[in-house]
């Protein structure tokens, strides 16, 4: 965003010197006689640039490069606030899986310990026991890496919105309203 910023500044600076190539100027030489502390003017000429096709030429070029770096910008813009959107509705969706991971893992421990009771009374082979185990140690697995999926994605976040790394983020669901361009034909 800063890089495209600072184009759409430099095209301004280009139209204002556009526009400024237009203004009469006057051209004076002044030549110092060998003899004595006087100077003598040996020409004067004016040039009326604003006579000239190409310099309005030259105008209408830098207005429209500066009317496309502002849009160019405006898209940018947007575009990176989608990024940053859209990776804040990932993390949302990630936290309420890391949920359902959360909910899976205790049930599967559950279930490990109800096994290791069976056995104990002898309702349960072994068998049972490693496969409970194993679904167990899969789902804490699954359970971890979401959890660094989301610290992945926060970070991400953090440097979008240019957070220090001591502010905390909170992810709350939150709904956009529906744009009026939305409803516009492709054309508009």
């Amino acid at each position: 965003l800063l890089i495209e910023l600072n184009q759409v500044f430099q095209s301004k600076l280009q139209l204002n010197q556009a526009r400024a190539n237009l203004l009469p100027s006057m051209n004076l030489s002044a030549a110092l006689k060998s003899v004595g502390p006087t100077f003598m003017l040996s020409s004067v000429s004016f040039l009326l640039p604003f006579l000239l096709p190409s310099k309005w030429f030259a105008l209408k070029e830098q207005k429209a490069l500066f009317e496309s770096e502002k849009m160019a910008y405006y898209i940018l813009e947007l575009n990176v606030y989608s990024s940053a959107f859209s990776t804040y509705m990932t993390a949302l969706s990630d936290l309420s899986l890391k949920q359902v991971l959360q909910t899976q893992y205790d049930n599967l421990k559950k279930i490990r310990i109800l096994v290791e009771t069976k056995i104990q009374f002898g309702l349960a082979s072994q068998a049972d026991l490693m496969q409970a185990q194993a679904q167990e140690q899969l789902a804490l697995v699954q359970l971890s890496q979401m959890e660094e999926l989301l610290l992945h994605e926060r970070s991400a976040l953090r440097l979008a919105l240019a957070l220090p790394l001591n502010q905390e983020i909170n992810l709350e669901p939150a709904q956009v309203s529906v744009s009026d361009f939305e409803n516009f034909e492709p054309q508009k």
